[in-house]
């Protein structure tokens, strides 16, 4: 793997988080962005990505499920630059990313905030599968975490130090324990790690359903749109009324 400072991280798992990740990627080169971007993904995308000039690392699983991509997004640091902006694939970079990168002048780590401000607020008010969430929303309320803020890790910015390999390897420990979501496993990881942790304005990981169009959400300044699963059916409704 060739040495390189700065660069986008991506992870898809699956042919269906492969056509999104690579439609990302393609926004993401339309907003001027030049610069590196690594592919970690099970599938043989050689051809069809090159013309994005992205480097491809190839990694094996048994099982594509959206739990199993978790596996390798809590080891993600391993596939990083000495910079690395890790993008979900179901992400969708609308304006120059250019600034974000200021934020790790001061920190070794940043994330936006989730639509659930804290674990509290996740526990209380998620609709996601509460039952099968059941036993990790206990241990929260047993370590006293509810009021701990809930971060997204759709987009993450991270430097490659000791401390973020640290972070990570607590983050996949935390993980392994329940093998589902990876946001509370997040902040089991982050009170284990003596850094400046910096929040990301919402403007760099937004939902779509604020906005009528990727134009709207442009003229409202957003720089990146995440089409979480309940909102993955307006990513076709914008591209098709994308007039920007």
């Amino acid at each position: 793997m060739k040495s390189q400072n700065k660069g986008v991280l991506y992870l898809a798992i699956g042919e269906d988080y492969l056509a999104l990740a690579l439609k990302s990627i393609s926004y993401l080169r339309a907003t001027t962005y030049a610069g590196s971007i690594r592919l970690v993904t099970n599938c043989d995308c050689v051809e069809i990505s090159n013309h994005l000039n992205i480097e491809i690392i190839f990694v094996a699983v048994d099982d594509e499920s959206i739990f199993n991509s978790r596996y390798f997004k809590t080891q993600i640091n391993q596939y990083a630059y000495t910079e690395t902006l890790f993008l979900d694939a179901d992400t969708l970079p609308i304006a120059p990313i250019d600034d974000i990168w200021e934020f790790l002048n001061e920190s070794d780590l940043a994330f936006a905030l989730d639509l659930h401000p804290n674990v509290g607020h996740v526990i209380q008010n998620s609709i996601n599968d509460p039952e099968r969430r059941q036993l990790e929303y206990q241990l929260m309320q047993d370590l006293e975490l509810t009021n701990e803020q809930y971060f997204n890790s759709g987009v993450m910015l991270f430097k490659k130090n000791e401390l973020i390999e640290s972070f990570f390897s607590s983050w996949h420990t935390e993980w392994l324990k329940f093998r589902n979501e990876d946001q509370l496993a997040l902040v089991r990881a982050l009170k284990m790690v003596d850094g400046k942790i910096s929040t990301l304005p919402s403007m760099w990981n937004q939902r779509p359903k604020k906005f009528q169009s990727l134009t709207d959400a442009k003229a409202n300044d957003i720089k990146i749109l995440h089409f979480l699963s309940r909102q993955r059916t307006l990513l076709q409704t914008f591209l098709n009324t994308n007039t920007a």
